[in-house]
C-alpha cells in the first residue's frame, strides 16, 4: 500500500489506478499502449497502431472458424487437431498481435494457435500447440522428456516475452489485442 498523497491521515488505496479504478485496467503498468503514456482519465491508451484492419482481421478470423472455415498455411505443422484448432479461434481467451505485426496469436487457457497476419498466408494458422496435444520433437528437445508427453503451458507472460517456436527459437514479443 502506498500513504495517502492527499491531506489527511490515511491510506490512498487508489494510487495504483491514478484515482480512477473504473477506467484503469493495468495497474502493473507494462500495457500503457503505442505512446506509453496514461491519458487523461488515468486510463491506458489504446494501442492505436493495430488499426481497424487488424481488429477487422481478427474478427473475420472468428467469424470464419465459427462457420468450420480454417485456413491452413505452407508448412503448416499444427499438434491440437482441427476441432480444438476451431475451438480457440472461435472463442479464445485472448489475441495477441507479435510487436512485428506478422503473426496473430490466438490462446485459449494454455493452448496457443499462431495465425499469419500478413502476406500471402494471411488468415491461415502456421502452428498450434502445447499441453492438449503431443509435446513433439522439436517440444521434447527444447524442454526434455518423450515426443509423445503432453506439450508445455504456454501462459500470458511468455507470449508478451516471445513464445517459444515448436521448431527452436522464439516467435517475437506480442501484446494483447482482445
Amino acid at each position: 500500500m502506498q500513504e495517502d498523497v492527499y491531506q489527511g491521515d490515511g491510506l490512498n488505496l487508489y494510487a495504483y489506478c491514478r484515482n480512477n479504478p473504473v477506467v484503469y485496467y493495468d495497474p502493473s503498468g507494462y500495457d500503457c499502449g503505442g505512446s506509453g503514456k496514461f491519458n487523461e482519465d488515468g486510463g491506458t491508451e489504446s494501442i492505436k497502431s493495430t488499426d481497424s484492419k487488424i481488429n477487422k482481421l481478427v474478427e473475420d478470423i472468428i467469424q470464419r472458424a465459427k462457420k468450420g472455415d480454417i485456413r491452413r498455411g505452407k508448412g503448416y505443422h499444427g499438434r491440437l487437431g482441427d476441432k480444438l484448432e476451431q475451438e480457440m479461434l472461435s472463442i479464445p481467451d485472448a489475441v495477441y498481435l507479435t510487436n512485428n505485426k506478422e503473426k496473430l496469436i490466438f490462446r485459449k487457457e494454455y493452448d496457443v494457435a499462431i495465425v499469419d497476419a500478413k502476406g500471402s498466408n494471411k488468415r491461415s494458422i502456421i502452428t498450434s500447440y502445447d499441453p492438449s496435444g503431443p509435446r513433439g520433437k522439436s517440444g521434447a528437445d527444447i524442454y526434455g522428456g518423450s515426443p509423445s508427453d503432453p506439450g508445455m503451458p504456454v501462459t500470458h507472460e511468455q507470449i508478451l516475452s516471445g513464445t517459444d517456436k515448436p521448431k527452436g527459437g522464439k516467435f517475437p514479443p506480442a501484446t494483447q489485442i482482445r
